[in-house]
């Protein structure tokens, strides 16, 4: 896949029945494509914007367990530790904490990939 040379890590969300909260399990993944941007929209209050990720995973990198990504899942870009992570304490060692709102399998054709989108 063109542009794969990034490193990011993925937090899945998970509800923990005996703590009674989320927690968040990482993974670390490198050669993939990252990138962001400003995204805006135009509605009767004004002008928003917000800023987009777009992750795309090619099919060689990634295990099954990707597989099983879901909105309200985190992605950092780097590697950053993978246990015993928050949402607040990956704002202190990230500068762009992203949550996934979309999930594409595109497992077919030429640079087949899994596309994450998140805000």
């Amino acid at each position: 896949m063109h542009n794969a040379k990034k490193t990011v890590t993925i937090y899945r969300k998970r509800w923990d029945s005996e703590k009674g909260l989320d927690v968040y399990e990482g993974t670390v993944i490198p050669n993939v494509s990252f990138f962001s941007r400003i995204a805006t929209a135009v509605s009767t209050d004004g002008m928003a914007a917000a800023c987009e990720g777009i992750l795309r995973i090619p099919k060689a990198v990634y295990g099954d367990h990707l597989l099983a990504l879901k909105a309200g899942d985190l992605v950092c870009e780097g590697a950053l530790p993978v246990a015993g992570q928050t949402p607040t304490a990956l704002d202190k060692q990230c500068p762009y904490v992203f949550t996934v709102v979309g999930v594409t399998k595109n497992l077919t054709g030429r640079e087949p990939h899994v596309k994450v989108v998140c805000k």
